[in-house]
C-alpha cells in the first residue's frame, strides 16, 4: 500500500484513469483500487481522508446509496487528473 495520504490519492487517481467506469465504496477502494490493506486503522483513515480530499477537489464523485456512499471518477476532470499525475513523473 502506498504511504501517506498524498500517495494514496495518487494511487486512487491512477486507478480511476485506467478504469474510468469504476465505482465502489470505501471498502472496495481500500481492497481493490489500492490493494489489500491490513487491519491498520491509520491506513484506513488515510484512504478515507484521501477520498474526501479528492471529492472536495471535484475529481471524485460521491453518490449516496441506501447502504454506503459509492465513489467514482468525475469524468470532466480527466485531463486535469492526468496533468496532476504526470507532474512528478521523470521526463
Amino acid at each position: 500500500m502506498p504511504s501517506g495520504k498524498a500517495a494514496v490519492a495518487r494511487e486512487i487517481l491512477g486507478y480511476l484513469i485506467h478504469h474510468q467506469e469504476a465505482k465502489d465504496t470505501l471498502d472496495g477502494i481500500r481492497h481493490y483500487w489500492i490493494g489489500q490493506i491490513g487491519p491498520d486503522a491509520e491506513d484506513e483513515r488515510e484512504v478515507e481522508q484521501a477520498v474526501h480530499d479528492l471529492v472536495t477537489r471535484g475529481w471524485v464523485v460521491k453518490r449516496e446509496t441506501a447502504t454506503k456512499p459509492v465513489y467514482s471518477l468525475n469524468r470532466p476532470h480527466v485531463e486535469d487528473i492526468r496533468g496532476f499525475l504526470s507532474e512528478d513523473e521523470p521526463n
